[in-house]
């Protein structure tokens, strides 16, 4: 095994019959799960599956899910967080797609716009936010231009 880290281009060494880091593999449709793993600690917001009728209804369900991440992420400095606003109705029906629950006025998109908008500015992080939809149209868009907007500020 070459000494040091591997040069650009090349292929990082691994064990045999490895490909990365298992991370997901026993944490699904879990609000919080914390666990090491590739040597890190990771804390993982995964809750998906909701029986609420409607996109908004699912989204004031799983949005404290979503919060109690961010709300820690500002505060923990060695933990990687790993936040998923994606959600969907179990089956799926009309109006519990991802994109229902994502978008509208009381979507996952607009609850982290506000929690962006309301929430004092700080220097930090929230960690890594996976979102279904962040580019709709009409206006929830701006979530993505509020998280660009405070990387520059670090």
């Amino acid at each position: 095994m070459p000494d040091g880290p591997p040069r650009r281009g090349s292929e990082a060494p691994r064990r045999p019959g490895t490909a990365g880091i298992k991370v997901f593999g026993d944490i699904e449709d879990k609000p919080d799960e914390t666990f090491k793993a590739g040597g890190a600690t990771m804390r993982v917001q995964n809750a998906y599956e909701y029986r609420q009728s409607a996109g908004s209804y699912i989204a004031a369900a799983k949005w404290p899910n979503v919060k109690t991440l961010l709300d820690a992420a500002k505060t923990t400095g060695s933990t990687w967080f790993i936040n998923f606003t994606s959600a969907s109705h179990s089956p799926p029906t009309l109006g519990g797609y991802p994109l229902d629950i994502a978008w509208g006025n009381w979507g996952m998109n607009a609850l982290l716009c506000r929690y962006l908008v309301t929430n004092p500015p700080f220097k930090g992080r929230l960690g890594t936010i996976l979102m279904d939809g962040p580019e709709e149209p009409g206006g929830n868009a701006m979530v993505c231009h509020l998280l660009i907007a405070m990387n520059e500020q670090l």
